[in-house]
C-alpha cells in the first residue's frame, strides 16, 4: 500500500442507506433460471451464494437512489438490475470445491499460482485479503462468474445481509480488473514445443522441469526424481509427499497431466522424425 496513502485499512463497513459498490454481502439466495433442452422448457431454481460483491459503478447506484427516494421527471436515472460477482471461500477455491454444491468440480490450485492470485497476478481471479480482527475470511473472485441482480430485491435484503465493503482504492482496482478480463482479446493458440519424449530421463528432463515450474505452477518438482515405466507410456515426478504423472495414450497423440491422481492438463504428442514431440497450446 503507497505511503503516503490517507486509506489504511482494505475494508470499511458503512452507515449509508444506500447499496454502494464494493459492497459485500453475505448468504444471498435469489432465484436463477436456464434452459432445458431436453424439455425445451425454462427451469427456475433457487441459488445460494456465500458472498457477493456489488461491482455497479458508485455512480450509477447513487443516482439511481435519488431516483427511487425522489421525485423525478424522467426515469433516466433508473438502472434495471445491478451486478454483482460471487466470492467464494478461499480454503474451499484452492482445494477446488467452492461449487460443490452445484455439482462442478473445479481446478485445484497449487502453490505457486496461490502465491501468483495472492499478488493478483492471475488476470481471471481476484484475491480479497482475510481481515482477522474484524473476522473477515479470505475470499475470491472468479470473473468468469457474475450475476445481475434485480434492484428492487438488493434494496429489500441489503441490511439483513450486509457484511462489510472495499475501500474506495480498492474496490475502483476490482472494477478495473474486472473490466479489464471482460474486454480481453481472444487470441488463437498456437502449439509451442516443450520437450521429447524420448529424452526423458535424459537430456529433457531440465524442459520438463522448466516447463511444470513456470507454466504449470508445481514448485516442488525442482526436487523431484522422473522416471519412466517399461512401457514408456507413463512418466512419473515425484518427490516424498507430491507426486505427478504423464500419461501418453495408445494412439500416441495426447499427453495427460494428472498432478496427486487429479488430470489437470492435456497435451499435444507428435511423431516428427521419428522423434515424439509434446506440445502445448500457447495463446499468443
Amino acid at each position: 500500500m503507497c505511503a503516503s496513502s490517507l486509506i489504511k485499512d482494505y475494508y470499511r463497513r458503512y452507515n449509508e442507506d444506500r447499496i454502494v459498490q464494493g459492497d459485500i454481502l453475505r448468504d444471498v439466495k435469489f432465484r436463477d433460471w436456464d434452459w432445458d433442452a431436453k424439455k425445451r422448457d425454462i427451469i427456475i431454481y433457487e441459488k445460494e451464494l456465500p458472498y457477493i460483491v456489488i461491482l455497479t459503478q458508485d455512480c450509477d447506484l447513487e443516482w439511481d437512489s435519488k431516483y427511487r427516494t425522489t421525485t423525478q421527471k424522467n426515469d433516466d436515472k433508473k438502472l434495471q438490475s445491478i451486478l454483482v460477482c460471487p466470492a467464494y471461500g478461499w480454503e474451499k477455491f484452492i482445494k477446488g470445491e467452492h461449487l460443490k454444491k452445484f455439482e462442478l468440480k473445479m481446478e485445484t490450485i497449487y502453490s505457486d499460482k496461490i502465491k501468483l492470485i495472492k499478488e493478483q497476478q492471475v488476470s481471471r481471479f481476484y484475491y480479497l485479503e482475510e481481515d482477522a480482527k474484524d473476522q473477515i475470511p479470505a475470499l475470491v473472485i472468479d470473473f468468469k462468474h457474475y450475476y445481475t441482480l434485480p434492484v428492487e430485491f438488493l434494496r429489500y435484503i441489503y441490511k439483513i445481509h450486509y457484511a462489510y465493503s472495499m475501500n474506495e482504492l480498492f474496490r475502483e482496482c476490482l472494477s478495473q480488473r474486472f473490466s479489464f478480463y471482460l474486454s480481453r482479446i481472444g487470441l488463437p493458440e498456437i502449439e509451442k514445443y516443450v520437450f521429447s519424449w524420448h529424452e526423458i530421463s535424459g537430456k529433457d528432463n531440465g524442459k520438463l522441469i522448466e516447463f511444470l515450474t513456470e507454466k504449470i505452477g508445481v514448485g516442488w518438482v525442482k526436487t523431484a526424481k522422473i522416471e519412466k515405466n517399461d512401457n514408456d507410456n507413463i512418466i512419473k515426478v515425484f518427490t516424498k509427499k507430491n507426486s505427478l504423472s504423464l500419461k501418453l495414450n495408445d494412439e500416441k497423440t495426447e499427453v495427460v497431466l494428472e498432478i496427486d491422481n487429479v488430470r489437470t492438463n492435456k497435451f499435444i504428442a507428435k511423431m516428427d522424425n521419428d522423434e515424439l514431440k509434446i506440445y502445448m497450446k500457447k495463446v499468443v
